[in-house]
């Protein structure tokens, strides 16, 4: 023979295709997709739909194709709504990304009751939407105006939410309380990366350049 021949070549198999899969995955997984999905994903599916009709939300409807969408860009109140948007966008990541940082790096220097605090100051990330609201409510309906009062100050005197001119401050000030909480999170797990050397420089030795090491030379 003048060439051995070749041993053929074992395919390779991946580890996950004889894998036996647990029942248990199934019920926990399947149930929650099928939830997601009814609650979720079929409500904007039919919300598509009747953007193309005249639905009222009852009764019938009628197909009109793309009226809906050429009354909405011919709105100007609709351009108002995006650059208000827009607006409060811009000053909530603004805010949130600078108190973010400024209370990770408090978080991630040597104070006391240090774990306590960042548990504290993630609590608002865990509240409901909901609850948040309904608090935040009571405050700028009640005690700020009566602060203001006290205070003499008239634009604090009433509740800023009635205010035409005033009602984005409350919005702001409930979407940074809420939005600050993981955002530090995320900051605060970046500074841990850091080499505690860039903070803590080594002390500075007789053989550094420019440094004496303190003591006197012998005569």
């Amino acid at each position: 023979m003048s060439a051995i021949a070749e041993k053929p070549r074992k395919k390779r198999v991946s580890a996950f295709s004889h894998r036996k899969v647990d029942p248990a995955y199934y019920w926990m997984t399947v149930p929650a997709m099928i939830l997601f999905m009814v609650f979720l994903y079929w409500p904007f599916l039919r919300g598509v739909m009747y953007s193309f009709t005249n639905s009222k939300g009852y009764g019938k409807y009628k197909w009109i194709g793309l009226t809906n969408y050429k009354a909405m860009f011919q709105d100007e109140r609709i351009g108002r709504a995006y650059l208000f948007t827009f607006f409060i966008a811009i000053v909530v990541t603004i805010l949130v990304n600078l108190l973010s940082m400024f209370i990770a790096v408090l978080l991630n220097s040597k104070i006391a009751f240090r774990n306590g605090f960042r548990a504290i100051y993630f609590i608002p990330y865990t509240l409901a939407v909901l609850v948040v609201g309904y608090v935040f409510k009571y405050i700028f309906m009640m005690p700020i105006p009566e602060l203001g009062k006290a205070l003499g100050i008239g634009w604090l005197s009433e509740s800023m939410i009635t205010s035409e001119s005033l009602a984005w401050a409350p919005i702001v000030v409930l979407s940074v309380w809420q939005g600050v909480a993981y955002t530090t999170l995320i900051y605060l797990a970046g500074l841990q990366t850091i080499d505690t050397d860039i903070y803590e420089p080594p002390p500075l030795t007789a053989s550094t350049p420019g440094r004496s090491s303190g003591r006197s030379p012998s005569r």
